[in-house]
């Protein structure tokens, strides 16, 4: 959340869930990359052209995709 956002992402999860994110642009390049080590993460996207991007959370029980709209 937000979604959308301007400057700033922040990405919140249940405790042990994921340990690492992705972001991609809506072909498929990849702009960000991390690890979580929290249960909230704030994310700067001020870099980022406006445009659709998806995330991909990764952890021990698998992978979830979401998006995001940068304004």
């Amino acid at each position: 959340y937000p979604n959308p956002a301007n400057d700033e992402l922040t990405i919140q999860i249940q405790e042990g869930t994921y340990t690492a994110f992705t972001i991609t642009n809506s072909i498929g390049v990849t702009a960000v990359t991390r690890n979580i080590d929290q249960v909230k993460t704030h994310v700067d996207i001020k870099q980022l052209p406006a445009g659709i991007y998806y995330i991909m959370l990764r952890g021990e029980n698998g992978t979830t995709v979401k998006n995001f709209v940068k304004l």
